[in-house]
């Protein structure tokens, strides 16, 4: 489990978690900073947020109190609410938000969209939202687990499917890139399993929403962030170790998907904060979640 003041992670229960990766809570208070992940999230929020995806102008969206859904990123974001308040998050993995009718995944793929009125008819916002508004940081576990009883039965119609199941193969392609945390290239990969980059392409397309290269850097930058919190190792040596060629590949990268340079961003508050979900991205590497 992890926790800090202003956040708290939960495993999902074992029947869910083929489906869900996790449980999240974290105090918005303004704005906040969410590295890519290459996940989609759930969110229940019981004031209006302002969503706004870096490095790019004219992207903020306004969403109003309720749920959303926020899609595959593959650049930072924030989030940032007028008043403080606790949002509750669930970390669906790809597949499980691929394979259902409601929304195309690309329809939120870099974006954010209100799912308030697919739950109205429901009542689940009814009993979650105002639960929200009791948070208090020093029992947000056991908040949270009222919540999650509350919205489990919901998860499980709309999101499990029963039948689905990952083929070996595509698990294997995917968990090239997690073992190699990103460092690998695409014709390695095509070598490595006898397939084209076309049908490598569209196979990840199918049934992830995300190119394999889109998944490398996310991948790559966040094994970088995790180097880059050892106070023994350089910015360069960090940056090597983590994949990239040298100081230059990281800082061209690193901005393209941050919007600042490594230097600015882990001296800043946001790199603090962000700790949270940098152990969420370690439990992957290590193989305590399996984000597929």
């Amino acid at each position: 489990m992890l926790k800090s003041k202003y956040y708290l992670e939960l495993p999902s229960p074992s029947w869910l978690s083929h489906s869900i990766e996790v449980f999240w809570c974290q105090k918005l208070s303004e704005q906040a900073l969410f590295i890519p992940q290459g996940v989609f999230d759930l969110l229940f929020h019981c004031q209006p947020i302002c969503f706004s995806r870096i490095g790019v102008s004219q992207s903020i969206k306004h969403i109003p109190a309720g749920a959303s859904i926020v899609g595959q990123q593959i650049s930072a974001y924030t989030l940032s609410s007028m008043h403080p308040q606790w949002i509750f998050g669930v970390r669906l993995k790809p597949f499980s938000f691929l394979k259902q009718a409601f929304m195309s995944s690309l329809e939120v793929k870099n974006a954010i969209e209100s799912i308030t009125q697919l739950l109205s008819h429901s009542g689940y916002l009814l009993d979650v939202l105002p639960k929200l508004t009791h948070f208090h940081q020093d029992n947000i576990d056991i908040s949270m687990q009222v919540i999650i009883e509350k919205i489990t039965p919901w998860l499980h119609t709309q999101f499990i499917a029963n039948d689905f199941v990952i083929s070996p193969r595509l698990r294997a392609e995917t968990n090239a890139i997690l073992n190699a945390r990103g460092d690998i290239k695409i014709s390695d990969m095509c070598e490595r399993f006898s397939i084209s980059k076309v049908t490598l392409r569209q196979h990840f397309l199918d049934n992830i929403g995300l190119l394999p290269k889109e998944l490398c850097k996310i991948w790559r930058l966040n094994n970088f962030l995790l180097y880059s919190q050892s106070s023994t190792q350089t910015l360069t040596e960090s940056a090597i170790n983590a994949g990239y060629f040298d100081q230059a590949h990281l800082n061209r990268e690193f901005k393209s998907l941050l919007g600042q340079t490594p230097k600015r961003y882990l001296s800043s508050a946001e790199s603090q904060l962000n700790q949270g979900f940098q152990a969420t991205i370690n439990n992957r590497f290590i193989g305590k979640y399996d984000p597929f």
